[in-house]
């Protein structure tokens, strides 16, 4: 999971969005703005020909069968975890979910956009989210007309269009997702003041637990496609070694272009390669200046990237 700007302005008046305004409560066919939300991805770097992600797993959509609009907010049931999450979620963080079991459902946000998320069949159906929507024990959900946008609602999944919460997973070398806190539990303070701590790392820890198992981001194919990704900037980035030690300067734009197009958001897996590039260690290098080097022109290239992605 990786933050995507949504909406952005840019695209209120795609030809998808305002046919599908006039049309929604008639045809109700979310299907409709696909092309819409995936131009959040493609379009700010004028790409076209690119493979249709999940913005959950950032698994490649096969076939549009198995690509939904998928509303993160339930619009007919917001559902606790079931038993076997729970189970599973608790072995991962050493205690018990501390969710509201509250059943309730958002049917105001039915026909708002801001609610729509691209995503794949595995994260979305059977053993998937479906209509799972937990929320922190002892909070409320919201009551309409509220918006998420304007009113704090403490919601256990993970929002890849909100920057915090896309930035809490992290991909290890292997292709497993994890969450970069450290395992600790929230405390009797940060429960009673949770404005202030909502994103403390005991928090973050636990939502991102959370939305490995209801995602289902340890899914067998994703952690195939993570994995690959990772090795690949590896690759590149070996490579970028080599000819800056040998001072090759057109070598080097090339080797940056193959990492920058792996570490953008439109891309299969891009917090793998992200994470590829962050874990590069400059004292493994075959001189100390060719490492520094190497080092600048990659935490430059991320910084780079993620600034652009994020003023959209």
């Amino acid at each position: 999971m990786i933050y995507i700007k949504f909406p952005q302005t840019s695209l209120d008046t795609d030809e998808h969005i305002v046919l599908w305004h006039a049309t929604a409560i008639q045809n109700r066919n979310w299907r409709s703005l696909k092309n819409y939300l995936n131009k959040h991805l493609w379009e700010p770097y004028r790409k076209t020909d690119i493979i249709q992600k999940c913005w959950y797993s950032e698994m490649p959509v096969p076939d549009h069968f198995a690509e939904d609009v998928e509303h993160f907010r339930p619009k007919a049931s917001a559902k606790p975890l079931n038993s076997s999450q729970k189970k599973k979620i608790a072995n991962k963080i050493g205690y018990n979910v501390p969710e509201s079991p509250a059943v309730s459902a958002y049917p105001w946000l039915e026909f708002n956009h801001i609610n729509y998320r691209l995503v794949t069949a595995v994260t979305n159906r059977g053993g998937g989210k479906v209509d799972s929507f937990p929320i922190l024990e002892n909070t409320n959900r919201l009551t309409e007309p509220q918006l998420p946008s304007e009113t704090q609602e403490y919601a256990l999944l993970l929002d890849p269009c909100i920057e915090h919460d896309a930035s809490i997973l992290m991909i290890l070398p292997t292709g497993n997702i994890m969450p970069k806190a450290n395992q600790c539990q929230p405390t009797t303070d940060q429960y009673a003041n949770l404005p202030d701590h909502w994103h403390d790392e005991a928090f973050d820890f636990l939502r991102g637990w959370v939305s490995i198992v209801v995602y289902q981001l340890d899914f067998i194919t994703a952690i195939k496609g993570r994995k690959k990704a990772f090795e690949d900037v590896k690759k590149y980035i070996k490579r970028l070694e080599r000819d800056v030690n040998l001072g090759l300067d057109d070598n080097i734009v090339d080797h940056l272009e193959d990492i920058k197009e792996r570490i953008s958001m439109y891309s299969t897996f891009a917090l793998a390669a992200r994470c590829a590039l962050l874990s590069y260690d400059p004292a493994q290098a075959i001189s100390a200046s060719t490492g520094n080097t190497t080092e600048k022109l990659l935490q430059q290239l991320h910084r780079q990237t993620l600034d652009f992605e994020r003023n959209l």
